[in-house]
C-alpha cells in the first residue's frame, strides 16, 4: 500500500498533509479548489485558447502564422486556378478547339476574384460571362465552355454533302 505521509509531505498546491491517509483526501476534498488549478487531462483546445487569450507573449507567433497561411492560401489557388486552365485547354482540344491556356487563366482568374459577389453587384458583361466559363469549366462541359468564349468546335463533315443541302 501507500506509505503514510509525515509532516513534511504537502499536496501539489501546497496544503499539507499529515496523518491517515483517508483522512487526507477527505481534508482535500473538503478545501476549496484555488483558481490556479491547473487539470491534468484538459479537454482539446483549452490549452491553447487560454494561451492564445492571454498571451501577449503569442502575437508575433500569430502574426507569422497569419502571414504564412495567407502566403500558402494564395500558392494553392494559383495551382488550383493553373490547374483547371490547362484540363479546360486539353478538354477543348478534344473537341476540336484551339485556346490558349494562358488566356483561360485570365479568365477564370477575373472569375474566381468576383465568384462570391451577387449578381446584382456584378454589372459588367464580361465579368458575368467569366463566372459562366468557370462554373462550366468546373463541370467540364467543353462544349458549353468553347461556346461562352465564342469559338465553336468544328462539325463533323457528312460524306461530303454540305449540310444546307441535306435538308
Amino acid at each position: 500500500g501507500a506509505a503514510a505521509p509525515d509532516k513534511m509531505d504537502v499536496f501539489s498546491d501546497g496544503t499539507p498533509c499529515e496523518g491517515d491517509p483517508d483522512e487526507v483526501e477527505v481534508q482535500f476534498s473538503g478545501r476549496a479548489v484555488s483558481q490556479r488549478h491547473v487539470s491534468s487531462n484538459p479537454h482539446a483546445g483549452e490549452v491553447r485558447r487560454v494561451e492564445a487569450a492571454s498571451g501577449v507573449w503569442m502575437t508575433k507567433a500569430k502574426i507569422e502564422i497569419e502571414t504564412e497561411n495567407a502566403k500558402a492560401r494564395e500558392q494553392a489557388d494559383q495551382k488550383r486556378l493553373i490547374g483547371l486552365a490547362k484540363q479546360t485547354q486539353i478538354g477543348l482540344a478534344n473537341i476540336g478547339v484551339k485556346y490558349e491556356m494562358t488566356s483561360i487563366a485570365n479568365i477564370l482568374r477575373l472569375a474566381f476574384s468576383h465568384q462570391g459577389r451577387h449578381d446584382a453587384v456584378i454589372a459588367d458583361e464580361e465579368v458575368r460571362n467569366a463566372i459562366e466559363i468557370l462554373h462550366a469549366a468546373k463541370q467540364y462541359d467543353c462544349h458549353l465552355v468553347s461556346r461562352l468564349l465564342g469559338c465553336e468546335p468544328p462539325q463533323a463533315q457528312s460524306f461530303g454533302v454540305p449540310e444546307a443541302q441535306l435538308t
